[in-house]
C-alpha cells in the first residue's frame, strides 16, 4: 500500500485513476458478478453393468391344443386354468439372477413378443409384479427373482408339439 499512497500523493487525476484500478485488481470478484463458475452435472460411476443369468426356465407344462390362458405361480405351480388347457407334466417358475454394483437400485422391465400363437405377459416376481421400479440389489451385489406369467394360447394358429418356446426379454437397468 506504500506505492498506492506515494501515487495518491501527487495529485494528479490520471494517476488517481490509475491508482483505483489498480486497487480493484487487488480485490476477490464476487462469484456471481460476471465469472461465473462452471456448474457440473453430478456423475454416478457404476462399476459393474447389471448382468441377468438364468437359473431356471419358466415351464407350463403340458397344454392341449385349444384356446385358452394358464397363469404360473411363483411357487411352480399352476395358479389359473379357466380353460383347463394345463393336462400335465411338471410346471417350473423361472429363477433368474441380477448381478451389479452392491446396494444398488435397479429397475426391471419384461417384454415379449407373440409367437406360434403362444403370447406371455402378465408378469409377477418374487418382488412384487413387473415391470419394478426401485428392487435393490443386496450387500453382494445379487437380487434372485422367481417370476411367473400368463400364458395365453391360440389354437388356431399355435404350433402343435411338445418342446414349443415362447421368449421373453428382461431388461434391468440402474434405477
Amino acid at each position: 500500500m506504500g506505492l498506492l499512497v506515494n501515487i495518491l500523493s501527487r495529485g494528479s487525476p490520471r494517476w488517481l485513476c490509475l491508482a483505483i484500478l489498480c486497487a480493484a485488481a487487488l480485490l476477490p470478484v464476487p462469484m456471481g458478478l460476471g465469472a461465473e463458475k462452471p456448474t457440473e452435472e453430478p456423475q454416478i460411476f457404476r462399476a459393474a453393468e447389471v448382468s441377468i443369468t438364468t437359473d431356471q426356465q419358466m415351464d407350463f407344462g403340458q397344454l392341449a391344443d385349444k384356446d385358452g390362458s394358464v397363469t404360473l405361480g411363483l411357487a411352480d405351480s399352476i395358479t389359473a386354468d379357466p380353460n383347463l388347457i394345463h393336462f400335465g407334466g411338471s410346471p417350473y417358475s423361472g429363477v433368474y439372477t441380477l448381478t451389479g454394483d452392491p446396494d444398488t437400485m435397479v429397475d426391471i422391465t419384461v417384454s415379449s413378443i407373440p409367437s406360434n400363437g403362444f403370447s406371455i405377459g402378465s408378469f409377477v416376481s418374487s418382488e412384487g409384479n413387473l415391470p419394478l421400479v426401485g428392487a435393490t440389489l443386496d450387500g453382494t451385489g445379487t437380487l434372485v427373482l422367481t417370476i411367473g406369467a400368463t400364458l395365453t394360447l391360440d389354437s388356431s394358429t399355435a404350433v402343435v408339439g411338445n418342446g414349443q418356446n415362447i421368449s421373453f426379454t428382461i431388461t434391468a437397468t440402474y434405477n
